[in-house]
């Protein structure tokens, strides 16, 4: 197991090397701090936050080592996750695809599905995750908010912060009659997702899995239910 140092260390670089993407990520960022500033559980915690990176295979190897180390701290059942509205698997599934941290490091899922005239998009981390906040585009690609040419998750239509829950759950439901026109719908689905170790809250940004953004190197992606992003939607939002 890696010494605390090392872990410190590796910290610190990613603070410097970011995404290697200019000051884009920081600066959203910024605008994060300023448009939530929410009661943390306990006033003497202690936070790291990482910054937007991809993560080379030596930092995937140390991210791996804290989250088993963590694992076997962890009782063996922990509190159910609460969500929005419904429960998703109770719904029609279109679509589950990994929540990963630095285009490589898999912590959870994110599920797209239908019940009634709801479309649901329900994040769910792996144990010893929790989520931080959510923050979710859907609608037609070219509609997504971007800064500089990064996905600008601040300005998504849907956000949630979950810091003093410590959930590992949430479901958004999203009226399919708001989606009407969209003829591809696609979903940027972004956390923040906080993980408990050596006395530290470290927060790491994800992503579900799908295609990389044009004009960036950082880790953001999408997906979208049609095919080749610009077959039929499997959606009647009508």
């Amino acid at each position: 197991m890696r010494g605390k140092i090392y872990v410190f260390m590796s910290a610190l670089l990613l603070a410097f090397v970011g995404c290697n993407n200019n000051e884009d990520v920081s600066s959203i960022e910024n605008q994060e701090s300023n448009l939530q500033q929410e009661q943390i559980v306990d006033s003497q915690e202690r936070i790291i936050e990482q910054p937007e990176v991809i993560l080379n295979p030596q930092q995937e190897m140390e991210l791996q080592d804290i989250v088993a180390e963590v694992q076997l701290e962890l009782p063996v059942q922990r509190a159910a996750g609460k969500s929005s509205e419904v429960a998703a698997n109770k719904a029609e599934i279109l679509k589950t695809t990994d929540l990963i941290i630095g285009r490589s490091y898999k912590a959870g899922t994110v599920t797209v599905s239908v019940e009634g005239k709801n479309m649901l998009v329900t994040y769910k981390t792996n144990r010893c995750w929790n989520l931080w906040k959510t923050n979710l585009f859907i609608g037609e690609k070219d509609s997504i908010p971007l800064y500089y040419g990064y996905p600008n998750y601040t300005k998504f239509p849907y956000r949630e912060s979950h810091r003093t829950s410590r959930i590992n759950e949430y479901t958004y439901s999203i009226p399919l009659a708001d989606l009407k026109g969209v003829k591809c719908i696609t979903i940027a689905a972004h956390a923040k997702l906080s993980i408990y170790y050596r006395g530290w809250c470290w927060v790491y940004s994800a992503w579900g899995d799908g295609n990389k953004f044009e004009g960036t190197r950082c880790p953001a992606t999408y997906f979208s239910l049609c095919d080749n992003d610009g077959g039929d939607d499997p959606v009647d939002t009508n």
